[in-house]
């Protein structure tokens, strides 16, 4: 009998070792978090990066001009900067952030569906184990009750397996659309 399906970094396509396996890394039994140790090590170097970045924002300047606080933030070109989705070919506004990386409405929706989709598949695979256990005990009662909730389960998983699929849709479709209009027509 096979164990259960390895739990993969919740990052996806994102992952920092998707280019090299072609697929988002395995979590090891000893990490905690939903994502691999290589993309934690990469939001935490982020992290990191944007608090240096604010404290050197935040050192003394000369009493010169607007106070900081009333100052606009400038970009390269002295124009205010607009923070950008963190996702890679993906250049909407910033509307959440999940503690440190900032990412777009439809990118953040497609995070939040990817982890219910995800809670929801080990809630099938634990239902699963379950209705085996009460098989072997040879329990009715027992197996008729799981195999209930495993029905309902399942359903439940194809639900948010649908609801993921729509938010990745979504999420690339916008994304393509901004790409089309950077590229130059020809003609």
């Amino acid at each position: 009998m096979r164990g259960p399906a390895a739990l993969r970094c919740s990052n996806g396509a994102d992952c920092v070792a998707y280019s090299t396996l072609g697929e988002p890394a395995k979590l090891s039994r000893g990490n905690p978090g939903p994502w691999c140790f290589a993309c934690e090590e990469r939001r935490i170097a982020a992290e990191v990066e944007a608090a240096a970045a604010k404290s050197k924002d935040e050192r003394p300047r000369k009493a010169t001009g607007l106070p900081k606080a009333n100052r606009p933030h400038l970009g390269k070109r002295n124009e205010p900067e607009e923070h950008v989705c963190m996702k890679r070919s993906c250049e909407r506004p910033v509307a959440e952030s999940d503690g440190t990386a900032l990412f777009c409405r439809e990118h953040a929706e497609t995070s939040r569906a990817a982890a219910v989709s995800e809670r929801r598949r080990t809630w099938v695979l634990n239902c699963e184990r379950a209705v085996r256990s009460a098989i072997a005990s040879g329990d009715e009662r027992l197996e008729r009750r799981w195999a209930k909730l495993l029905l309902a389960a399942e359903v439940s998983f194809a639900e948010a397996e649908a609801e993921l699929r729509v938010a990745e849709i979504r999420a690339r479709s916008t994304t393509a659309t901004q790409r089309a209009k950077r590229i130059p027509k020809r003609g």
